[in-house]
């Protein structure tokens, strides 16, 4: 092979070479495109009621086996957490009516949180906000639905948690860490409501187990 050759031969290898990484990156930008749309990172701020609200959200949704009347009586009636949340402590209506309803949710290690709703759908579910008295707020949807003769039962988080942070550094904590962890609470929270509509008795303290943010250890 002559000189010239195999000049001509290393620079078509360094010309390919650079379109080979250029074609990479390009599709790991894609790809974190599609991330970024499919979980809609948007972060918004309501200073007036500082609320710092997060479109990841986290969701649970489980079969109940109940009517939808009889399902709605309980999630729609004040202070019912008492009865089928596994890791309150107490809870307390401040006001109790739909959309303007209040209350005050303590966990068994102490921590108190308050809810605050704002949507009202009456025999289908409801929005609240819920967070210390004077941070950070995250939303939450509790919604009814039917799927041919079954009933389910669905609660959507939308944390604020890790909001300010640069989306690069919060997707891989956020769904390795605090996804997990919620959805684990939410499936405790929607057992003890099926678990009270099937005994007709309140829910244990930790019935489901543990959970490392709301119990006493």
């Amino acid at each position: 092979m002559s000189l010239f050759e195999h000049e001509i031969t290393y620079k078509d290898k360094k010309k390919y070479n650079i379109f080979f990484i250029l074609n990479i990156l390009n599709q790991v930008n894609f790809f974190f495109e599609i991330i970024c749309f499919n979980f809609e990172i948007i972060n918004l701020l309501s200073s007036e009621n500082n609320v710092f609200v997060s479109y990841f959200s986290i969701s649970y949704t489980k079969k109940i086996s109940s009517s939808n009347e009889e399902l709605w009586n309980l999630i729609s009636s004040p202070e019912h957490l008492n009865l089928v949340h596994p890791f309150c402590k107490s809870n307390e209506s401040i006001v109790w009516d739909r959309q303007n309803s209040k209350d005050i949710l303590i966990y068994l290690n102490g921590m108190v949180y308050f809810r605050d709703f704002i949507e009202w759908n009456e025999g289908v579910g409801y929005t609240l906000m819920i967070g210390r008295k004077r941070g950070k707020k995250s939303k939450v949807i509790w919604k009814i639905s039917n799927k041919g003769n079954s009933l389910f039962l669905k609660i959507t988080v939308f944390p604020y948690l890790l909001n300010n942070w640069p989306i690069v550094l919060k997707i891989l904590p956020y769904f390795l860490i605090i996804s997990p962890i919620l959805k684990n609470y939410l499936s405790s929270v929607v057992g003890g409501i099926n678990w009270y509509l099937i005994n007709k008795k309140p829910v244990k303290k930790n019935h489901f187990g543990k959970h490392i943010w709301f119990s006493k250890y």
